[in-house]
């Protein structure tokens, strides 16, 4: 058994016999953060106050209630009604928006925040996650920096044996640069306090992609908070509303392929 590489993806390749077989291929999965969400950051309805950071209540609008508002504009963009975000690459699922009688559900990790509302400034969000092993992680998520300039912040992958792998990874300060891959384009944000879409203040989502350690489980992952305050002394904060994962098969799954492997020979020999 080894591992190759096809179209940029890993493929398990199975030699039985002198016969080789591709038998299985690394596979996207959605990885379930959902257990650590602590703060509602998409409106779908003016019925959510929201939770969003600030005194007037900013959240991001989903597309249903960009579209209430507006006239439907290219720029007019808001979180898909469907809860799955794909960029062609990497497919996200979102939400909950709501609790489904619109009202507020949490829907992202918050971290990094100058609030105990918010897990306080300088605290980390653990999450655990299916055990699997994994090419790599992709989270989908926004910063902000609560003045003049942002920083990065830092991921943690905790594995069930040995040591982690600590990422720095970089961020973008209110949407307008930064060195993440923009997924969606400009998000228009809702203010709870007036209840309206604001058409001029839009901020980007982003996504990057963490290559793992594939030789070993991935038991949890721990999203950090800014390494630092900006310039002006202030606390930045991001928040996460997905992860995207790449999973390598188990090798118990690769036996039993392998076993099939000879099975398909022996029929082909009688």
């Amino acid at each position: 058994m080894y591992r190759s590489s096809l179209f940029g993806k890993s493929v398990i390749v199975l030699a039985v016999l002198g016969t080789v077989f591709t038998v299985a291929s690394a596979s996207a999965a959605a990885v379930d953060i959902s257990s650590a969400f602590n703060v509602d950051f998409i409106a779908t309805s003016t019925t959510e106050d929201g939770q969003g950071a600030g005194s007037s209540n900013s959240l991001f609008a989903s597309q249903s209630l960009v579209d209430s508002q507006t006239t439907g504009a290219p720029d007019n963009r808001g979180f898909p009604d469907s809860l799955s975000l794909s960029d062609g690459t990497h497919t996200f699922a979102l939400g909950p928006y709501s609790d489904g009688l619109g009202g507020n559900a949490n829907n992202m990790i918050a971290r990094g925040l100058p609030s105990s509302s918010y897990g306080g400034a300088g605290t980390t969000a653990t999450v655990d996650i299916a055990n699997a092993a994994y090419d790599d992680l992709t989270p989908l998520f926004f910063w902000s920096s609560w003045g003049s300039s942002g920083q990065d912040a830092s991921f943690t992958v905790n594995y069930t044996t040995g040591a982690d792998d600590v990422f720095v990874w970089d961020t973008a300060d209110f949407g307008s640069g930064g060195n993440g891959t923009a997924v969606l384009g400009k998000i228009n944000r809702y203010t709870g306090s007036t209840m309206t879409v604001e058409a001029s203040s839009k901020r980007n989502i982003f996504k990057q992609t963490f290559d793992v350690d594939e030789g070993r489980l991935v038991d949890t992952i721990t999203f950090g908070p800014g390494v630092a305050a900006d310039s002006g002394g202030n606390n930045g904060y991001y928040g996460v509303f997905a992860v995207d994962g790449t999973v390598i098969p188990e090798p118990a799954s690769l036996v039993l392929l392998a076993l099939g492997g000879l099975s398909l020979l022996g029929r082909r020999s009688s």
